[in-house]
């Protein structure tokens, strides 16, 4: 049974998981979290675990390093070098240095993309500043809400837009837990179908509340949230939902999403012009070749891509794992020795 599964992951992990569960947000298989510090060792049998912490798209994420009898590994997870702290996953790559991993797992989420720069989450914020200030209509939003800074962004970003900003509860519910003070002028949408924490919390923090006539009698004053499943609000909003849509990461997270066609139709019928103005959580193909040469493990896996083959450190050996195959470390050395000529 998945309840009887113990998962190890960081204190920030267990704590928006649970988050998002409360606000009815996502709903989490009955796992058993078990919460751990950032570099605090663990045993499992014969195997020493920690994790150590990157910047990524949302809190909590972090590398594993493994230290078994017969071989250490790192994992990167996802990491980035352009969001809000850059510096995390600097120092995280010169632990993993110096740890001196056999093997190195290491994401290659973006291999198979274009070579072009990503916005800093800084940067992003003057473009949503610009993007709202350059439109006389209604604004919406939708970002992720795996993503608490990103939320907050948006607040900031329409406060100085002069816009007010409107959110879902449950979104700011859980965006709240991760900032000591929320920004100034917040307001959320009228909803009578809370889960009770966000109600509870809704009702703590004083917070007012508007619904679709307030905002549709002056639309040009407001920047809103609009999830996937509230785009109903743009028929509760009638003659005025015609506007701008700044997607920021939210879902559905791109093309490849069945409901990505579906957003753009209702977009459309309404008269809401998209904008995608969002920046990664993955680093660039560059910066994970540039990860593994720093790093130098005895051999390296792209994992995590659809590309991963494009992933190359020169003069360190790769092997592009199959499915459902069992490597050890003289496999893995072997197939990388012949994969390069040795």
């Amino acid at each position: 049974m998945a309840n009887e599964i113990s998962v190890f992951a960081t204190k920030d992990t267990c704590k928006i998981l649970q988050l998002l569960s409360a606000a009815g947000i996502e709903d989490q298989p009955p796992l058993r979290l078990i919460a751990m510090e950032p570099e605090a060792w663990r045993s499992v049998g014969d195997l020493q675990f920690q994790f150590v912490s990157v910047d990524h798209d949302t809190p909590g994420a972090a590398a594993i390093f493994v230290s078994a009898p017969d071989m250490r590994l790192v994992y990167t997870g996802d990491l980035r070098f352009h969001g809000w702290r850059p510096e995390v996953t600097h120092a995280f790559v010169e632990k993993a240095r110096k740890f001196e991993p056999d093997v190195l797992l290491i994401e290659g989420t973006r291999a198979g993309d274009e070579a072009r720069p990503q916005a800093t989450e800084q940067e992003l914020v003057r473009l949503i500043v610009e993007a709202m200030v350059g439109e006389a209509r209604m604004v919406y939003f939708n970002p992720y809400p795996r993503h608490p800074e990103r939320v907050l962004a948006f607040a900031r970003a329409a406060r100085e837009a002069k816009r007010i900003p409107v959110f879902e509860a449950r979104t700011l519910y859980v965006a709240s837990h991760f900032t000591d003070d929320l920004p100034e002028g917040i307001h959320v949408w009228a909803d009578e179908a809370l889960p009770d924490p966000v109600a509870r919390w809704l009702q703590d923090t004083g917070l007012p509340s508007l619904d679709a006539a307030r905002v549709r009698a002056t639309s040009g004053a407001f920047a809103v949230e609009l999830a996937y499943d509230r785009l109903w609000r743009l028929i509760d909003l009638g003659s005025a939902a015609s506007g701008l849509y700044i997607h920021s990461n939210g879902a559905p997270l791109g093309p490849f999403d069945p409901a990505w066609d579906n957003l753009q139709r209702w977009l459309a019928h309404f008269e809401v012009t998209f904008r995608a103005i969002g920046t990664s959580g993955h680093a660039a193909l560059d910066e994970i070749e540039r990860t593994v040469e720093a790093i130098r493990p005895r051999v390296y896996l792209p994992i995590h891509s659809f590309h991963p083959e494009r992933v190359m450190a020169p003069g360190i050996p790769r092997v592009l794992p199959e499915e459902r195959v069992d490597y050890t470390l003289p496999h893995l050395l072997a197939i990388a020795s012949m994969a390069s000529g040795a």
